[in-house]
């Protein structure tokens, strides 16, 4: 029995779990009474990137106009913007070539199931 590398799921001992580099969303939330708060905690975004193309070389930029859709729509009139983010991790999952779940993951599965259905929500969490 063993739980994914985040530590929130749990998986059999015979599955591999190898997160993707690519794909993450992050979660938070935050409260903003006027513009100057939103910029003294958020940033303004650019990035940019390089790598092949004509004579070896590319590159890419973007810039966000999050910060000034914000500041005009903010300036405008008393507001409170609320703002929220997601996490998301996603794994490729590899089984090996054993037969079946381990006892002692099915058996996890079973006790969480059954604290579920006894509404005992403290037993159904993981570990």
């Amino acid at each position: 029995m063993q739980f994914l590398p985040d530590g929130n799921f749990l998986i059999p001992d015979n599955v591999i779990a190898i997160p993707k580099k690519s794909v993450t969303i992050s979660k938070s939330s935050s409260t903003f009474e006027s513009f100057s708060s939103v910029k003294s905690t958020e940033s303004e975004s650019i990035s940019t990137s390089a790598g092949g193309g004509a004579f070896g070389f590319s590159a890419s930029a973007s810039f966000s106009m999050d910060m000034q859709q914000a500041k005009s729509h903010m300036s405008k009139s008393t507001q409170t913007m609320v703002q929220k983010k997601i996490e998301y991790y996603a794994f490729d999952m590899i089984a090996t070539n054993k037969e079946g779940f381990d006892e002692t993951f099915t058996d996890r599965l079973k006790e969480i199931a059954n604290a579920i259905k006894s509404n005992n929500p403290v037993f159904a969490a993981l570990p």
